[in-house]
C-alpha cells in the first residue's frame, strides 16, 4: 500500500514533462525556463553522443539549465561500448575518467568529488561491457 501511496505523490508532484535535445544549446527548446539549484542525470550523455566533442559539448549545453553556483549530480559508467534491452543492442560513447575530468572542467565546473566504483566482471555480464561506476556531484562556477 505505501507504494502506492508514493507513487501517486509522486505524480501529483510532477508539473511539467519536457523533451530535452543535449545536442541544442537550449536543451529544452522551444520552451525556455529559468535556470535552476540542481541537475541531475544519469547514464545520458554516453548515450545521446557519438564522439568525445559531442560529449563536451552536451554537457556545457546541459550546464545553460543551472544557475551559477548550481550543482550537476551525474550517475554513468566509464568505459562502455554497449549495453542491452532484451535481444537489442545500444551502442555508447565510451567515456574515461581523464574525458569526464576534462570535460566538467572546461564546462565551467568545480568537481566536489569522483566516486568510481569497479563493474561486474566481463565474464559474467553478457548485458554491457563497462568497466566502472561512477557518481559526480559538480558545482558550476560563479
Amino acid at each position: 500500500g505505501k507504494w502506492t501511496e508514493k507513487e501517486k505523490k509522486l505524480r501529483d508532484s510532477i508539473k511539467q514533462v519536457l523533451k530535452c535535445d543535449v545536442h541544442q544549446t537550449n536543451p529544452l527548446d522551444p520552451v525556455e525556463l529559468e535556470p535552476v539549484d540542481c541537475l541531475v542525470t544519469s547514464l545520458c550523455l554516453e548515450a545521446a553522443c557519438k564522439d568525445k566533442a559531442a560529449y563536451c559539448a552536451a554537457l556545457s549545453n546541459i550546464t545553460s539549465l543551472l544557475k551559477p553556483g548550481g550543482v550537476l549530480i551525474m550517475n554513468g559508467v566509464l568505459n562502455e561500448t554497449f549495453y542491452m534491452v532484451d535481444k537489442y543492442r545500444f551502442s555508447r560513447l565510451a567515456i574515461d575518467q581523464v574525458l569526464l575530468e576534462k570535460a566538467f572542467r572546461e564546462a565551467g565546473y568545480e568537481t566536489e568529488w569522483l566516486e568510481i566504483f569497479d563493474g561486474p566482471d566481463k565474464s559474467v555480464n553478457t548485458l554491457s561491457d563497462y568497466e566502472a561506476a561512477f557518481n559526480l556531484p559538480a558545482r558550476k562556477n560563479k
